[in-house]
Formats: C-alpha cells, structure tokens, sequence
C-alpha cells in the first residue's frame, strides 16, 4: 500500500507544480461552460423582452411592426414612431385585452414564469460549476462523475427552458397571431446553445480523467489533508 499512495502523491505534487499539465479537453470543457454561463446571462436579459424569446413582424402602412414576447413581458415598437416603444407585462388587464397579443398573455405569462426560474437556477449551478473548474487551475482535483453530473443538470435546465417556452408562450403565438411573421427569438437560441454547450462539457468531463489524480483519491478532502495522509502511509 505504501507505494501506490506513494505515486498518488507525487502525481499530485507534480501537477500542483506545474498547471500546465492539465489536460486540453478540461480547458475545452471550462471554455464552455463559460460561454454558457455568457449565455445565461443572455438570456436573464429576456425577462423584460429587451432580448425576445420570441419576436412578431408585420408591415401595416408602410410601418414596420414588431413585438418581441419577453418571460415577464412583452415589448412592442414601430419604424414610423422610431425610439417609442410599449412595453407590457403578460399578468395584467391591458395586456389580455390587446388585439394582436392578448390571447397569447396567460400562457406566455406561465411559461416565462417557469422559464425564468430555470434560467436563475442555471446562472446559480453555472456559478459553481465555474467555481469547482477553477480550482483545478491550483492544483485540485474533482471527480469526473462529480463534474459530469453537475454538467449534465445544467445542460437539463437549459433543456426546460427552451422547450417549456416552445410548447408554451411560442406555440399559443404560432396559432393565434393570425397575419404575423412569427419566430423564436435570441433569447431561445441563447438558451438552445446553452444546453449544446453544457452537454458538451458534460460528455468531455466523463472523457478525461481527474487531474493530477488516480482511481482511490477521496476528492471530497482538502489537498493539504490528502497529502498528509499519503505520507503518513508512506
């Protein structure tokens, strides 16, 4: 026993002393989840439709209308009243009562609502994802299933936020706003390629093995706790 935990330790010892040695794949998987994490942010931008989830263009007039559906609110303008724009939260009487928009407000409103609570449940778990990867960077080391795991459950998040508002607030749009140009907007495509991303980041975690580390590490300890027990088997 004295030798393998003799190895795990120099392994350890040589990866805190040179950062370096920290595999492509794992800076691949923290540039992801980076971008994710970009992407989040992206999208928490959508609350107040100043990034639309879903956006409508008409041309009435020689006017050029468009409304952009948000998680909490939806945002309208036109080109003949350039730097006027109306902006309209979904749970209120003026918003059910608009012509073009209101049939939309009750399922956008509880879509939004349900979106918006996966996106801050993302931005919290992207925080500790980021967190957890950054210390690799001084030498720690996590288990692959750990981080895979977490990776996985963020990749699940934004899964239910693009297809909750798909199924909901887009597709009551698609078949009620009869005469529009009817899209999925950034903020959806933000939260699209937020879920590639930290799936992604997932499948590369299980991938590469724990830096500086081996089969037997408890990663749950403190390095410094590690070491010392390695040397006392030694």
């Amino acid at each position: 026993g004295r030798k393998p935990a003799l190895e795990k330790t120099q392994r350890r010892e040589r990866h805190r002393a040179n950062p370096s040695e920290l595999t492509m794949m794992k800076y691949v998987a923290f540039a992801l989840n980076a971008l994710a994490f970009l992407f989040v942010l992206v999208c928490l931008g959508g609350a107040n439709a100043d990034i639309g989830w879903s956006k409508m263009t008409r041309k009435i007039n020689n006017c050029d209308y468009t409304i952009n559906a948000g998680l909490l609110s939806v945002k309208s303008w036109s080109s003949c009243t350039k730097g006027v724009a109306t902006t309209t939260i979904y749970d209120c009487d003026s918003c059910t009562n608009n012509q073009v928009f209101g049939s939309a407000c009750n399922d956008c409103d509880s879509s939004g609502k349900g979106v918006l609570s996966m996106t801050v449940f993302a931005f919290v778990l992207m925080l500790v994802i980021l967190g957890l990867q950054g210390t690799r960077f001084v030498g720690k080391a996590w288990g692959k299933m750990m981080m895979a795991s977490l990776c996985f459950a963020n990749a699940f998040l934004f899964f239910l936020m693009w297809t909750i508002w798909v199924g909901g607030c887009d597709k009551k749009i698609q078949d009620t706003a009869d005469g529009w140009d009817k899209n999925v907007d950034a903020g959806w495509a933000f939260a699209f390629l937020g879920f590639l991303l930290a799936a992604g980041a997932g499948v590369i975690e299980l991938l590469c093995m724990p830096s500086g580390g081996g089969e037997g590490v408890d990663y749950t300890q403190p390095y410094s706790q590690q070491n010392d027990e390695n040397k006392a088997a030694v």
